[in-house]
C-alpha cells in the first residue's frame, strides 16, 4: 500500500467552509440536511463551551482510541481559541432563519472555521454511539434522526462515511508520531524504532470497505511515546467495583510526559491545571474488581501507575487482540502480529502482571482512552461530580472500541 501519514494542519483557524463539509457525500444539500448540520454544529460548540469534552469520544469500530484521543486533544486546543460564544449566538441565529423558510436557494450558507468541521465529525459519531454491557460500545447510526429528520439512509452514509475517513486518518497518524521522536528514544525498554516498524504501511490492514487498521500493541506504544515526548497532560482513571459491577469508588492519577517518561504533577502544577479548567487531558480509564475497598492494595497500584505507567500499559495490552475480531474479515483472522524482533518476543513474556486482564482484573484492566477537560478529571478527584467522566466499570469493558 503506498500510504503515507496525513498532513498535520490543527493550527488552521483562518479558513471558512460549508457545513455541508461535514459530510461531502450528502449533497444536493436540503433544509433538513442543513438543519442538521447546523443543530449539530450548534450542539458541539455547547459541548465545547461547558468543558464537556468527552463528548468527543468518537466510536469508530475500530480499536484505534489512543490514536483517536490525540487526535481528539490536538483539535480541541486549537478549536477552545475560537470565539465560541459568538459562534454560538450565530447558530442560534442560523437555526432560527433554517426553521422558518421553504428553500435554500436564497439563503446564506453559514460558513465555519475549518477545525470545527473535524471536532462536528467526532461529536457526530460520539452522538451515536451507545454502550451494550455485554458487547462494548456500539453505533446506533439511526440516533442522529432526533437531532433534525433526516432519511435513514442518509444517517447510515454518513455514519459510514466519517467512520472511514477518521479511522484511515488515525491508522496513518501513528506514521507521524513516529518519525517526530527521537531516533534513541525508548518505551519499555525498547528502541521506538523497533516498534514503530509494526505501524508503517505494510503491517496496516484493511477491510472490505476499505477501512485501515494499526496494531493495538505497537500503536500504543508509539503514542505513548509521542505523549511523553510532547509533555502531554493524561489523567489515569480507576473504576474500583465489585464481581458484579458495583462501584466502590473512583480515583484519579494524573501524570505528564517530560520527554521520556511520564511523571506525577507538582501540586503548583496540579492547582494551575485544576484553574485552567479548559485544558484537554487524554483518559486512560480502567476498572479493577475488588471485594472491598482494599487501601494496600490500591497503593501499590498507584505507586506502579505513578512510577511505570507504560509498563502497565503494555501488560494490559498484550491480552488485547491487535486487531478487531468479530469483522468477518478473511485477512484479520491472525489477530496478532509474529514478533520477529528477539527483543521484543522477550519483553512480551516478561510485561505480563497478574490482574491486569478481563477475565481477572483484579489489579488494573484497561478499559477505554478517551479526551476530557481538566473540569472534568478534577469534578471527578473532588467528588463533586463523580459522574462528570464516563465509568468504565462494566463487564465487557476489553470490548472494541
Amino acid at each position: 500500500m503506498a500510504l503515507v501519514a496525513p498532513p498535520f494542519t490543527f493550527q488552521e483557524t483562518t479558513s471558512l467552509l460549508p457545513l455541508a463539509e461535514i459530510y461531502p457525500g450528502g449533497n444536493p444539500v436540503s433544509i433538513q440536511k442543513e438543519l442538521f448540520y447546523a443543530r449539530t454544529t450548534r450542539d458541539a460548540l455547547t459541548a465545547l463551551a461547558g468543558r464537556n469534552y468527552a463528548a468527543f469520544d468518537a466510536h469508530t469500530t475500530t480499536n484505534c482510541c489512543h490514536g483517536l484521543s490525540i487526535y481528539a486533544q490536538q483539535i480541541i486546543n486549537t478549536a477552545r481559541t475560537l470565539d465560541i460564544q459568538g459562534l454560538l449566538k450565530k447558530a442560534a441565529i442560523y437555526i432560527q432563519e433554517l426553521e422558518n423558510i421553504s428553500s435554500l436557494d436564497n439563503q446564506d450558507l453559514w460558513k465555519i472555521p475549518s477545525i470545527l468541521i473535524q471536532l462536528i465529525r467526532l461529536y457526530t459519531l460520539a452522538y451515536a454511539k451507545e454502550f451494550d454491557p455485554t458487547k462494548g460500545n456500539r453505533t446506533k447510526d439511526q440516533q442522529l434522526r432526533k437531532i433534525s429528520a433526516i432519511s435513514s439512509a442518509f444517517c447510515t452514509h454518513l455514519i459510514q462515511y466519517l467512520q472511514k475517513e477518521i479511522s484511515n486518518y488515525i491508522a496513518l497518524s501513528y506514521q507521524h508520531y513516529h518519525t517526530a521522536l527521537p531516533q534513541e528514544m525508548r518505551i519499555n525498554e525498547i528502541s521506538v524504532d523497533i516498534w514503530g516498524k509494526h505501524i508503517q504501511p505494510n503491517y496496516l490492514k484493511q477491510s472490505k470497505r476499505g477501512i485501515l487498521y494499526a496494531s493495538n500493541l505497537f500503536s500504543m506504544e508509539i503514542a505513548l511515546a509521542y505523549l511523553m515526548y510532547t509533555h502531554a497532560n493524561i489523567a489515569v482513571l480507576i473504576d474500583s467495583t465489585t464481581d458484579s459491577g458495583q462501584l466502590i469508588d473512583r480515583s484519579i492519577v494524573v501524570l505528564r510526559g517530560d520527554g521520556t517518561r511520564f511523571t506525577l504533577l507538582s501540586s503548583k502544577e496540579s492547582k494551575e491545571l485544576e484553574e485552567a479548567e479548559d485544558e484537554p487531558l487524554i483518559v486512560f480509564g480502567g476498572c479493577r474488581r475488588s471485594l472491598q475497598n482494599d487501601p494496600q492494595a490500591f497503593s501499590y497500584l498507584f505507586r506502579y501507575i505513578s512510577e511505570a505507567f507504560e509498563r502497565l500499559v503494555l501488560a494490559c495490552d498484550i491480552d488485547y487482540p491487535d486487531f478487531p475480531r468479530g469483522l468477518e474479515e478473511p485477512s484479520f483472522s491472525d489477530t496478532s502480529i509474529t514478533f520477529n524482533e528477539p527483543e521484543i518476543a522477550q519483553k512480551i513474556k516478561i510485561a505480563k502482571i497478574p490482574g491486569t486482564s478481563i477475565q481477572e482484573p483484579f489489579f488494573f484492566c484497561l478499559a477505554h482512552i478517551f479526551p476530557a477537560s481538566s473540569k472534568q478529571v478534577f469534578a471527578v478527584i473532588r467528588h463533586k461530580d463523580l459522574s462528570a467522566l464516563p465509568f468504565t466499570n462494566l463487564p465487557a469493558c476489553k470490548a472494541c472500541h
